[in-house]
C-alpha cells in the first residue's frame, strides 16, 4: 500500500478518538514514551513510507514487521500517527467469511492501559471508523495477510 492510500485512511480517524478526552493524561501517556524497551509499535507493510527513518526512536525489522519506537508524544505528528496508535485499544481480527471485527487489545503490554483495564465504554464513532478502516487495509492482500499473522 502506498503512502497516499495510508494517508486517506488515517483521515477517516482524524475526528474520532476513543474516548471523549486524552487519555494519555491519565496514564502519563505510557504507550507513546517508549523509554521501556519493549514499548513499541509494528507498522503495516508499506506504512513507513509515511514517516521518515530519522522520525523514530528505533527501527527494527522482525519476523513480525516492522517494529519502531517513538521519540515521545512531543516528537509526534499526529496526522501521521501509525495505525495501530490510531485505533488502538482495539484489534481487528478476521472472521471465516473475510471480514474485519474488533477486540479489546489482548496482548499482555509492558504497562497498564485505563481504556482496557476498566474496560472503558469506546465511542461508537471511534468503533465504526475504526472497522471501516481495518476493513479497507485488509483488502490489500499483504496487510491481510499481515493482520492473519497477528491473529494466530
Amino acid at each position: 500500500m502506498r503512502r497516499e492510500e495510508f494517508m486517506r485512511i488515517y483521515e477517516l480517524l482524524d475526528t474520532v478518538s476513543p474516548v471523549p478526552f486524552d487519555c494519555g493524561r491519565i496514564c502519563g501517556e505510557e504507550c507513546c514514551n517508549g523509554g521501556d524497551e519493549e514499548i513499541g509499535i509494528y507498522l503495516l507493510p508499506g506504512e513507513e513510507s509515511v514517516r521518515a527513518k530519522e522520525e523514530w526512536r528505533m527501527m527494527e525489522e522482525t519476523e513480525y514487521g516492522l517494529f519502531v519506537k517513538c521519540k515521545g508524544p512531543e516528537s509526534c505528528e499526529r496526522s501521521t500517527r501509525p495505525m495501530q496508535c490510531r485505533t488502538f485499544p482495539l484489534f481487528p481480527k478476521i472472521d471465516e467469511n473475510g471480514s474485519v471485527f474488533l477486540e479489546p487489545n489482548d496482548i499482555d503490554l509492558p504497562y497498564v492501559c485505563p481504556l482496557i483495564e476498566d474496560e472503558a465504554n469506546l465511542d461508537h464513532d471511534f468503533v465504526d471508523k475504526t472497522k471501516e478502516a481495518w476493513q479497507e487495509l485488509i483488502n490489500d492482500p499483504i496487510i491481510k495477510k499481515t493482520v492473519e499473522s497477528w491473529n494466530e
